[in-house]
């Protein structure tokens, strides 16, 4: 039934022996290290993202001033290259429909 992919040279047989299951093994090698590099990645960017916030938040006090957040309003955007949007007594409400497949998915919930 296969016999027609059966290689019918020696040079047919020494591809099928020797680079195809060496193709194999870099291929699996690609995507197991790039699966577990972007893992690492994201692991180290969510990390990073939440002391840059930190760093944010710790600048604010128990009772901020509306001066206390324009000042870390504006360090935040300098510094970390993100905007801030402070509601008083504001709590950031956990998101239901958040996806769990990735590291930073997990980490959250």
């Amino acid at each position: 039934m296969l016999a027609y992919l059966k290689p019918k040279t020696l040079f047919g047989r020494m591809l099928a022996i020797i680079l195809i299951p060496l193709i194999l093994v870099q291929v699996i090698t690609v995507v197991v290290f790039y699966g577990r590099h972007w893992d690492n990645i994201t692991r180290y960017m969510a990390a990073n993202l939440a002391a840059d916030i930190a760093v944010v938040v710790d600048q604010v006090s128990a009772s901020p001033s509306p001066a206390m957040l324009r000042q870390a309003e504006d360090f935040a955007s300098s510094y970390f290259i993100f905007g801030t949007n402070w509601q008083a007594g504001g709590i950031i409400q956990p998101n239901s429909a958040q996806v769990t497949s990735t590291y930073a998915g997990r980490q959250l919930n």
